[in-house]
């Protein structure tokens, strides 16, 4: 309807009393019946001025637009010095002049100068159209940069003289020619300005911000009816352009949605000159509390630098103090204070290092220390009770809890250094974990060893392949010889044969452990390809089956209900889980308890996990770093290379091959390798 339709939110009409809704509304009603009859009137008498005289119709569109157009250029020059907004100040300056020129155009048709002349009030035309579509075009950069106003009017002044000029002397390029129609210059002029003017749009949408969009909507469409009008010339070849009825109505709309936009908004909505007075009303307040303020400061101001010096040197202990303390407690080393054999201070990287425990605890309780180490530990913390001042270094073994009962052995670096905190001689225990150094390097040597014990194992395998292999053949000559023997009586032929048996047996023996060795002396590449993990562990409990059910194990399987895939060797991987089975049996053998044994799979962490555990003994803590290990063995009849075979076969394959107690007490060997897709492989 109109701004009052636009500026009351819907939601504040039921705060309104009944007649103050009922006033409202009759005034909208009353504004929308007097805007359309004033077009139902003003349109049918300029068509009917047109009909009775067209000079006539076109001198009151003319005198109309001038009158707007000095009607914005007083609202705006007088409200100049409140306006926040340019742009407003711009365009009514522009159109003084705009207006100016329409008015001269109107009355160059009565012979203002000097005769009537076609191609002087098509050249009126056309310097007022320049002016105004320029204007409009540069006026946006004004919504949010300032312009001067007298130099910004002076300049207009100049501009609109030498249009003037340039026509009264002759200048102006031609734009009518009689006897000959309009020159190239007036048709070029007629896509020029509309094209400018249509510019002047897309300048203006890049500038709504700074607009409400009630005064947008009015501004945008009065450019696009004027570029219409100006467009609406080409179809005339004439030179009395106020012939065109369509142009009259164009020009007139045009005119006046810019007078709805500046100067009916500015005189019924003058938000933003009351919100400047208001603003400034305020920075006068504010000014004044601020002087008060200041003036109460400056009495209290010397009382605060004495106190500020009083306060100087407790304030930077207490920095330093802070610093201190923010350096030590985000430091990535373990960090501990220890005076007179207690922990009086640790940081929050030692409770993650050893485990959380209680401060002021004596140092001794700092952690469980590996067994192995308890003497070298013990020297270190009497060196801390000491009174020299020296500093100690050496390498520990800690186990450290791991969740669901376990523990894991950490290696930590462990340094005092002799300090002097809060008047007291004390010392600085500085912790730092090299579990994964120690790990490569024993990795590395361990690798090393391999290399070293592989070339020694196959050059004494094949030393030994030979004899045996002799030996063998004398044994089966024996054995064939006995029974042909017929001077022997049975019991000497079964004595003798008992011990032929016992040798062969030997012998066997002999060639599987030299096969065992040159097995694990010569590295086997795995050939990788997309498995299940379920069918490798079906396949080893159906081959484990027989021997499981003679040593009266129960087994268990947990599988995952799909597939678990991963890239491996199926024959390799098989032989691992046949070797962990097979030390599962033999760990249970003497068991007076039920024996158990459960092969689970699962689908954890983006890894494919194979876990083997029995009920058995368990391996202790301080095995578990040794136990895969070449030739490390716990029991008297082994060979110490099944599980490090083991081991190296999931290294090759990128994974790992862990120890951990079961559910039962026993051993858990736990298997991980990265899972893998059908999609991922493809």
């Amino acid at each position: 309807m109109s701004e009052l339709s636009t500026s009351i939110e819907p939601s504040a009409l039921p705060l309104l009393r009944a007649p103050q809704v009922t006033h409202l509304r009759a005034m909208v009603t009353g504004r929308l019946v007097a805007f359309l009859l004033g077009g139902l009137f003003i349109l049918p008498l300029l068509y009917a001025a047109h009909v009775y005289d067209p000079v006539v119709s076109h001198s009151l569109v003319e005198m109309f637009s001038a009158t707007v157009a000095v009607g914005i250029f007083m609202l705006a020059w007088n409200a100049r010095p409140f306006l926040d907004n340019h742009y407003v100040l711009f365009v009514g300056i522009a159109y003084l002049f705009v207006g100016t020129i329409d008015y001269l155009h109107a009355h160059s048709f009565h012979d203002l100068f000097g005769q009537a002349d076609p191609n002087v009030y098509t050249q009126l035309w056309f310097s007022a159209r320049y002016l105004q579509s320029v204007a409009l075009l540069i006026a946006p950069l004004f919504a949010v940069h300032r312009l001067k106003p007298g130099l910004t009017l002076g300049a207009f002044s100049l501009l609109a003289l030498l249009l003037l000029g340039s026509i009264k002397v002759g200048i102006f390029p031609a734009c009518w020619v009689p006897g000959v129609g309009p020159t190239w210059f007036k048709t070029a002029s007629d896509y020029g300005v509309t094209a400018l003017q249509l510019g002047a749009v897309a300048t203006l949408y890049r500038a709504r911000a700074c607009f409400s969009p009630l005064v947008f909507k009015r501004l945008a469409l009065s450019i696009v009816f004027s570029a219409a009008a100006e467009l609406s010339g080409t179809i005339y070849t004439d030179a009395y352009l106020y012939n065109s009825i369509f142009w009259h109505y164009l020009k007139v709309i045009s005119f006046y949605l810019l007078y709805k936009a500046i100067i009916e908004t500015g005189l019924l909505q003058p938000y933003e000159l009351l919100f400047r007075n208001l603003k400034g009303s305020e920075l006068q307040l504010r000014t004044a509390r601020d002087g008060l303020e200041l003036r109460v400061y400056e009495r209290t101001a010397e009382l605060k630098r004495a106190n500020e010096r009083l306060e100087h040197t407790l304030v930077e202990l207490r920095d330093s103090e802070n610093r201190f303390r923010s350096l030590v407690e985000h430091s990535p080393v373990a960090t501990a204070i220890v005076w007179q054999g207690q922990v009086i201070f640790k940081n929050g990287e030692q409770d993650r290092l050893l485990g959380p425990r209680p401060i002021e605890i004596t140092v001794q309780r700092m952690g469980e220390i590996y067994p192995e180490d308890e003497s070298k530990f013990a020297d270190f913390c009497a060196a801390m009770d000491s009174q020299y001042e020296i500093r100690h270094s050496l390498e520990l073994r800690f186990c450290v809890p791991a969740g669901a009962g376990e523990k894991v052995i950490r290696w930590v670096h462990c340094q005092t250094t002799p300090l002097y905190y809060h008047g007291k001689n004390a010392t600085l225990l500085s912790m730092v974990d090299i579990t994964r150094m120690h790990n490569l390097e024993e990795t590395v040597a361990v690798r090393e060893n391999l290399a070293s014990l592989g070339q020694l194992a196959t050059g004494i395998a094949h030393e030994i392949r030979n004899p045996l292999s002799g030996i063998n053949l004398n044994l089966s000559t024996i054995e064939h010889l006995l029974a042909k023997a017929e001077a022997l009586d049975c019991e000497a032929k079964e004595r003798l044969g008992s011990i032929v048996v016992q040798a062969k047996t030997a012998s066997t023996r002999i060639a599987s452990v030299i096969q065992r060795v040159m097995d694990f002396a010569k590295p086997i590449p795995p050939k990788l390809e997309l498995i299940d993990v379920n069918r490798v562990v079906e396949v080893a409990a159906e081959f484990c089956l027989a021997s499981l059910r003679r040593g009266g194990v129960e087994i268990h399987k947990a599988l995952e209900p799909e597939e678990v895939l991963c890239l491996a060797d199926f024959r390799l991987l098989e032989q691992v889980l046949l070797n962990l089975i097979t030390n599962a049996l033999q760990a249970m053998a003497n068991n007076t308890s039920p024996k158990r044994l459960e092969l689970a799979t699962a689908h954890r962490d983006g890894k494919a996990v194979i876990s083997v555990s029995d009920s058995g003994p368990g391996v202790p803590p301080q095995l578990r770093d040794v136990l895969f290990e070449p030739f490390h063995t716990t029991r008297k009849d082994g060979h110490g290379v099944g599980l490090s075979f083991s081991h190296r076969i999931i290294t090759e394959h990128s994974g790992r091959l862990t120890v951990h107690r079961s559910r039962w007490g026993g051993a858990e060997f736990r298997i991980e390798i990265a899972a893998q897709t059908a999609n991922n492989v493809k």
